[in-house]
């Protein structure tokens, strides 16, 4: 999962934008 993120920084900044709306994470 880490190597998908890093080949798409695009990816990483929705991750980061769920991680952020879901506090459960």
């Amino acid at each position: 999962m880490l190597e998908n993120l890093t080949a798409v920084p695009s990816q990483a900044e929705l991750a980061s934008v769920m991680i952020r709306h879901r506090p459960e994470f």
